[in-house]
């Protein structure tokens, strides 16, 4: 088989797959909004009802979060990834409409000398406190593998839990 046609084949099988994967967001993406619209369960959220567990975590600006912090009145947690375009959009409409609560925002996935992690807790330092999610603050919120969402906090109480702000402000 010549170069040329190695070529053309590869380019094809390229193509190929680019265009299964396309066709495969396609057919998700409606699917994971009717999901969302229903509001059936999402089983990677935390478990609504649940007591938060004791946490000591230090925070970007050098204080100390305990879970006493959430025990006392409502308190919205989210939880961040570095290089997130939702979290971006969700930090501008925080800007712009501020959390009827006060915000803790953790970064999640990332090491304290990660300057993409430096970035994302500066970013929220401007509408929360921020800080890393160690894994003594995923276990005692109830974060599983799954890193994005936001919770609501009440006196101790996982009170509301959501992918998306509007979900877990408004519910």
């Amino acid at each position: 088989m010549s170069i040329g046609v190695t070529t053309a084949l590869l380019a094809g099988l390229a193509a190929l797959g680019l265009f299964l994967s396309l066709a495969l967001v396609r057919v998700l993406r409606p699917l994971q909004t009717a999901i969302e619209e229903r509001g059936i369960p999402d089983k990677m959220l935390p478990r609504i009802g649940a007591s938060i567990a004791r946490f000591r975590v230090q925070m970007g600006d050098g204080s100390t979060v305990t879970d006493e912090a959430l025990r006392i009145g409502t308190t919205l947690v989210g939880f961040f990834l570095p290089h997130c375009p939702s979290c971006d959009r969700l930090h501008a409409r925080l800007l712009a409409e501020p959390s009827p609560w006060p915000l803790l925002a953790f970064v999640v996935d990332a090491g304290p000398e990660d300057p993409d992690a430096q970035a994302v807790m500066d970013k929220f330092a401007a509408v929360g406190r921020s800080g890393l999610a160690t894994d003594e603050v995923r276990r005692a919120i109830g974060l599983g593998d799954d890193a994005a969402f936001r919770t609501r906090v009440g006196n101790g109480i996982l009170t509301a839990a959501g992918r998306r702000l509007p979900q877990v402000i408004e519910s």
